[in-house]
């Protein structure tokens, strides 16, 4: 008789895992039982994946992520995988000005010592030369061109490997019956299940949490992660108007935000790098946690920071009207690194979180690495990089500075915004 296991959380890492583990149900497979709880169906509207799209890019400066990129780019390009059809080969844009040069710069390092090719630098004049439709100045970037670069349907992507995951076996519970409410332990602090909202207990071998920036809900984590909410905010085009920008790559300055060229519905996603806090309504005291909803509402410095920077890169929209915007939150460790591990003190309880604003790129590969260290077998510079604890004040990813700006705003100080309450 195979284990079983409880996945806590349908985002990114949760649905990864849940469908590397599927492909082995029913044959050689070491479960019996695979379910994942979360308050929502994929695709979750609260996880920090669910959007039109998410870049796929192998430029880092830490040649660890710029390995498994590039793992991850090939399953991205498979025409055998159901990857294949959600990925948009634009090419991209990594901009950096002023202390994020560094970055650009070891990026394009790192990719000439992976064997990696094709990227170019370029100015701002070659630029706008090959894509007309920018016409910002971009004063003082420095940019790094790379036409293997792309972008994924994320939500589309997430929805497709769920559904293959249940055909395979995988259990999906929503509502108030897969709103996971606290853990569940033994006499010996072993973790053995969950208990939900609607108070419906499971018990299971192994509980793993993929509960990205809510991850502090349920356990104490030690100052390891804090979750940041980023401005995201989209412009809807006419068709006409849409197909001047169709094929501009992303354009993202690292230090501020990133521009992606319309979707099939015409829509125009500009996402900010510009990281805030919610410390002030978080109902654990002294952790930073997003709202219980998707904020619709954004504060206006914070859109008017990212109008400022639009006109930096593609100025005639810069004053247009937001079809929608959002608040998307995310769970950051202070490295950027990863946070993949078992439980110090608690047999049977695994996390995987801290996607740093990064992890969407790795769906294809991430859930073998979980499953690997479901099994204690995960890769040993891996398992350092990524266990418990092993998060530090600074970043290997730009040598000891962070890899985004230290969040200079605090929601709760911010006048005139008024939030959905942040819940357990």
């Amino acid at each position: 008789m195979g284990k079983s296991i409880i996945i806590v959380g349908g985002g990114a890492f949760g649905i990864a895992t849940a469908w590397q583990l599927s492909q082995e149900l029913g044959t050689r497979s070491k479960y019996s039982s695979i379910r994942v709880l979360d308050r929502f169906l994929p695709p979750s509207p609260i996880a920090a994946s669910t959007d039109i799209n998410r870049i796929i890019r192998t430029e880092y400066a830490d040649p660890v992520y710029m390995q498994l990129a590039v793992q991850a780019l090939q399953a991205w390009t498979d025409p055998e995988a159901l990857f294949r059809k959600h990925f948009h080969r634009s090419g991209w844009l990594l901009c950096g000005s002023g202390d994020d040069v560094g970055f650009v710069e070891q990026s394009e390092e790192n990719a000439k010592l992976k064997g990696v090719h094709g990227a170019k630098f370029m100015v701002p004049d070659e630029v706008q030369s090959k894509w007309p439709v920018v016409k910002g100045p971009m004063k003082d970037w420095r940019i790094l061109s790379d036409p293997a670069a792309g972008w994924a349907a994320s939500s589309k992507v997430l929805v497709e490997m769920a559904q293959q995951s249940a055909g395979c076996g995988v259990g999906f519970i929503s509502g108030n019956a897969g709103h996971v409410r606290e853990l569940l332990y033994d006499a010996y602090n072993a973790c053995i299940g969950v208990r939900t909202v609607d108070g419906t207990t499971y018990e299971a071998d192994q509980v793993l949490l993929t509960t990205g920036a809510r991850t502090a809900c349920l356990i104490d984590m030690e100052g390891q992660l804090s979750a940041l909410g980023h401005t995201v905010c989209y412009i809807q085009l006419a068709r006409e108007e849409a197909d001047r920008y169709r094929h501009i790559p992303i354009i993202a300055d690292i230090g501020e935000a990133a521009v992606f060229a319309p979707d099939e519905n015409n829509v125009i996603k500009i996402a900010s790098s510009i990281f805030v806090t919610n410390f002030k309504y978080s109902p654990v005291s002294g952790v930073s946690l997003p709202g219980d909803l998707v904020e619709r509402t954004v504060p206006a410095v914070l859109q008017n920071r990212l109008r400022g920077w639009l006109r930096q890169v593609l100025p005639e929209l810069a004053d247009r009207p937001w079809s929608d915007s959002k608040l998307c939150w995310d769970t950051d460790t202070p490295t950027h690194d990863f946070l993949i591990s078992s439980h110090p003190r608690h047999k049977g309880l695994f996390v995987a979180t801290g996607g740093s604003g990064h992890a969407f790129k790795f769906v294809p590969i991430i859930g073998r690495y979980i499953s690997q260290l479901l099994d204690g077998a995960v890769p040993e510079n891996l398992e350092k990089q990524w266990k418990w604890g092993s998060s530090t004040a600074t970043s290997r990813e730009t040598g000891g500075k962070p890899m985004f700006p230290t969040p200079a705003l605090e929601l709760g100080d911010l006048l005139g915004w008024q939030p959905v309450t942040a819940k357990i």
